[in-house]
């Protein structure tokens, strides 16, 4: 049997290329592999050949991140938890907004934090608001993107308390 995430280790621990089909391979597997996908694409990204696609890296991202986000896993050194999950969204988003194709993406997770949101029990709830949400839109260029939730009636009352906490602790340009 393959042992996938012992495969992303050796390449986190190598200094080689890595090939563009093994990183896709990667990808799919359980979520502890992915796990160890996403510290290897934040640290080894310019080893991966050829490039992956930008929108297919962050779909792969958002993947993963939400589940995490959703089955809250006892994190290790690889595996986010819900919060860490929650926060490392709320970072990425805040990074996407300054890019000029993160637009896309931040749609997308938008639409797809608010379909979780509405499906999910009041523990993963508060995750996502407190978590995720609050952080996200500590950035003005974020808020747009989550403007819809303000009118829905089960997103409201996230999306109000989240934007005080986010009008409240503006995030610092820097």
């Amino acid at each position: 049997m393959v042992n996938l995430s012992a495969e992303v280790e050796v390449a986190l621990s190598g200094t080689g290329t890595i090939p563009r089909a093994d990183y896709e391979r990667w990808s799919r597997g359980d979520l502890s592999t992915r796990a160890r996908v996403y510290a290897l694409t934040a640290s080894h990204w310019s080893r991966i050949e050829p490039e992956p696609s930008f929108l297919g890296h962050c779909r792969f991202m958002a993947d993963y991140l939400i589940e995490c986000l959703l089955g809250n896993p006892e994190g290790d050194d690889f595996l986010h938890s819900g919060f860490d999950a929650a926060h490392e969204i709320a970072a990425w988003l805040k990074h996407l907004a300054k890019t000029p194709d993160g637009k896309v993406v931040l749609t997308e997770i938008a639409g797809r934090l608010a379909v979780v949101y509405k499906a999910a029990d009041p523990t993963t709830r508060n995750r996502i608001e407190t978590g995720a949400l609050e952080h996200a839109l500590e950035s003005r260029a974020v808020r747009p993107f989550f403007d819809s939730w303000g009118t829905d009636p089960i997103l409201r009352d996230a999306h109000e308390h989240a934007l005080a906490w986010g009008l409240a602790h503006p995030e610092r340009a820097g």
